[in-house]
């Protein structure tokens, strides 16, 4: 019987590795949302690695830029994700009420990660600390 369940799982984790596949593509690939995005926020940044990522059936996209900073892009090119990696995020990007929390409460960090869904925004400042905010940017959670 451990046989029987040890040889299942064994497939079952060789099948999820099979579907999981993260391929390098050319930027022009992905898709049109993503490029302008990043021609907006990044113009003078070269991409160094663009990957599509597919899981179980869904895709989304990842960019290294020759900076560090690291985007991901969901299937139809929204951005969720920007890790500046030891910059700061674009201050255009970040919306009004979390810039003035951070501005208030932490003036002397950067903002070097930002995280969107759809239903909070998620901060990550220089100093290591984690703000989420709800979608009305009112501070809903402080992890140090």
């Amino acid at each position: 019987m451990k046989k029987i369940f040890l040889t299942l799982g064994t497939i079952l984790l060789a099948a999820a590795m099979a579907c999981a596949d993260n391929k390098p593509i050319s930027i022009e690939k992905l898709p049109q949302k993503a490029q302008e995005f990043l021609k907006s926020y990044f113009a003078d940044q070269k991409p160094t690695l663009v990957t599509q990522d597919r899981d179980f059936g869904e895709h989304d996209y990842d960019v290294t830029l020759a900076d560090g900073t690291h985007i991901d892009f969901t299937a139809s090119g929204e951005w969720q994700e920007v890790d500046a990696r030891g910059g700061a995020v674009p201050a255009t990007l970040v919306p009004e009420g979390v810039k003035k929390y951070v501005a208030e409460h932490y003036a002397a960090e950067r903002i070097v990660r930002l995280e969107r869904d759809r239903r909070s925004w998620e901060v990550k400042l220089s100093n290591g600390m984690e703000l989420t905010f709800d979608k009305q940017c009112q501070i809903i959670d402080i992890d140090d």
